[in-house]
């Protein structure tokens, strides 16, 4: 089991084309870059849906804005 009293977490926001913000946290941040960067989030329908409808990659747009 992982040790989470020493684990860092993330809150992040994805800024979309159309001005759209999502914010998500997650505490393995390599992780996640790459799974939006391989497309590996479609359970994320609304961020999903943007990305088809506007043609971009929301790897490009993350940003930390908590540790």
């Amino acid at each position: 089991m992982r040790d989470l009293i020493n684990t860092i977490g993330y809150i992040y926001k994805i800024t979309a084309p159309n001005g759209a913000v999502y914010i998500g946290q997650t505490i393995n941040l390599r992780k996640r870059k790459s799974d939006y960067r391989c497309g590996r989030f479609k359970k994320q329908t609304q961020l999903w849906n943007s990305c088809q409808k506007y043609n971009w990659n929301p790897s490009e747009t993350l940003e930390i804005i908590d540790e």
